[in-house]
């Protein structure tokens, strides 16, 4: 991901400024407690044991697998924000080096982490000309795209059996069922209330179709080739959201220009927090309630309030998004709100119906519901930003790039997930 925010505040010469000398160590640093946060994180997941919690029976195999998920998955970042590095040195744009972030959510205890909240660049100055923009922009996509379907297809010609699973802790039912039919379960015929689950993509479906023992999403993340290939995908997606200065935000400019994607942007950006606030309304707003009668039995003889609580929290909160979606512009905010108020409740009331027929199109809807998009929305026009800030120079692009946008506007669809990771109610 480039981060040009500061750019477009700077001018693209100031014979004033310092000049900036690169932090090689500050960046190393970075790396290695990011390689180091990523791989206790694969470690985890491949082999169920967690050090702080359940200790580890064979270090060297645990680290072992640790590596088999962190060298893919930090390859893949790294050839993505270096694609996004070369295309500005190329360009003569001055850029750092990429920074790493890492997450070590698993020191909370917390039952699925992938070590890292990604990589960033930083563009020093402004990208004067629309081929620049789209070059640096779509390079880092591509490049990381590559090395993600590789991973991919690597991970799937070296899937072991269903048997694997027999070493790992846990995955009773699942083991079971493996010994007595020699396949892996579908969610349907065993319980998976509490399994971190992927989420499905176009791209990662279709592969599967040709390969033998591939595991189900709910399993996948003890596959750690097969995890780091998954989420180079997504994490291509998410980088090709086309709002803002995200890299599809860059691309989606460079191509249509400023009215075609101020209008994709804000539908978007609208579409995310639609999902957000269905995920909140039927999972947030429950725990909500269970969580204050944990507190005090009283709260039992006002279920109506709390419910009430719920929904002005989540349209609160659904009416501040869109209110800085649409810039203030309440000839668009009101529409909008209302109809993101009437679609949000709209599963809930239709699961409760008494025709079938209602209540399964309400549990489809609810399938489409996924609470992180608000946070998701939260950092795009907070931070990332809705709209794409103009170049100083636009220029059409050249029929090469235009062939390049398509397809990395392709590659959005083919490995976005609407549910990405989640665990199963």
């Amino acid at each position: 991901m480039s981060d040009s925010s500061h750019a477009q505040t700077q001018p693209l010469f100031d014979p004033t400024a310092k000049v900036e000398k690169e932090r090689y160590f500050f960046h190393f640093f970075w790396f290695i407690l990011t390689f180091i946060s990523v791989t206790w994180a694969g470690a985890e997941q491949a082999t169920g044991q967690y050090p702080l919690f359940t200790g580890v029976r064979d270090w060297t195999h645990w680290i072992a697998s640790g590596l088999l998920y962190a060298i893919p998955f930090l390859g893949f970042l790294t050839t993505h924000e270096f694609g996004h590095y070369f295309a500005a040195r190329y360009h003569k744009i001055k850029t750092s080096l990429p920074f790493f972030i890492p997450a070590p959510l698993m020191l909370l205890g917390l039952p699925f982490s992938i070590g890292t909240f990604g990589a960033v660049i930083r563009i020093k100055q402004v990208i004067p000309r629309t081929r620049q923009l789209f070059d640096v922009g779509i390079a880092g996509p591509i490049a990381g795209f590559v090395v993600a379907f590789g991973v991919l297809i690597f991970a799937l010609f070296t899937l072991p059996p269903p048997t694997y699973i027999m070493q790992l802790p846990g995955h009773e039912e699942v083991q079971t069922f493996i010994r007595q039919f020699g396949r892996f379960p579908t969610g349907s015929e065993i319980d998976l209330s509490g399994a971190p689950m992927m989420g499905q993509t176009l791209l990662y479906w279709f592969l599967t179709l040709f390969f033998e023992h591939v595991p189900p999403m709910y399993e996948m993340y003890h596959y750690p080739i097969l995890l780091a290939g998954w989420l180079g995908l997504f994490f291509t997606a998410l980088n090709m959201m086309p709002v803002g200065q995200l890299d599809g935000g860059h691309v989606w400019y460079a191509l249509f220009g400023p009215t075609v994607h101020r209008i994709v942007a804000r539908i978007f950006t609208t579409l995310l927090i639609l999902s957000g606030s269905i995920g909140f309304a039927l999972e947030v707003i429950p725990a909500i309630g269970d969580g204050l009668l944990s507190l005090h039995a009283g709260f039992r003889d006002f279920p109506a309030a709390i419910v009430l609580i719920g929904w002005m929290v989540v349209l609160g909160i659904q009416y501040l998004l869109i209110h800085k979606t649409y810039n203030k512009e309440m000839r668009w905010v009101g529409p909008v709100f209302l109809l993101t108020a009437t679609l949000t409740s709209l599963p809930v009331a239709l699961t409760s119906a008494d025709l079938p027929a209602f209540r399964e199109i309400g549990v489809a809807i609810t399938e489409w519901g996924y609470t992180s998009w608000l946070l998701w929305s939260f950092l795009i026009v907070r931070f990332i930003g809705v709209d794409h800030p103009p170049v100083q120079y636009p220029e059409p692009l050249t029929p090469k790039r235009k062939v390049l946008a398509w397809l990395s506007i392709m590659l959005f669809f083919l490995c976005f997930s609407p549910t990405p990771i989640y665990i199963a109610p």
